[in-house]
């Protein structure tokens, strides 16, 4: 009888070796691979203050008119430098002075 569990206790043994041997490598390998991993991530550096301020070397400036009309000339370069009150645009006044030579015919026939 020695003898058979013997056998058995043996059997017993080298089937949980195999698994082990597995299990072993390939977590050191993982956790080598996540050392590295966190040894060599960069890491984004945000800063905060109360006193800093924001610096733009080109301030825009939307264009606004008190007409609508198609653009008939561009007196204007983009990136170009202008002053105050400078023409940059100048509008296609067609159907503004129709509706205004209109306007006045109607008030001169009314009237």
């Amino acid at each position: 009888m020695p003898a058979a569990f013997a056998r058995s206790l043996r059997s017993l043994e080298s089937d949980g070796r195999g698994l082990t041997r597995w299990i072993a490598p390939l977590a050191l390998a993982l956790f080598t691979a996540w050392g590295l991993w966190m040894a060599r991530a960069e890491v984004p550096l945000f800063a905060a203050s109360t006193s800093a301020r924001l610096v733009r070397e080109r301030a825009v400036h939307p264009l606004q008119s008190a007409v609508d009309g198609r653009v008939r000339a561009l007196h204007a370069r983009l990136e170009q430098t202008v002053a105050a009150g400078a023409l940059l645009i100048e509008l296609d006044t067609d159907a503004q002075e129709l509706a205004l030579t209109e306007a006045r015919a109607r008030d001169g026939a009314g009237g």
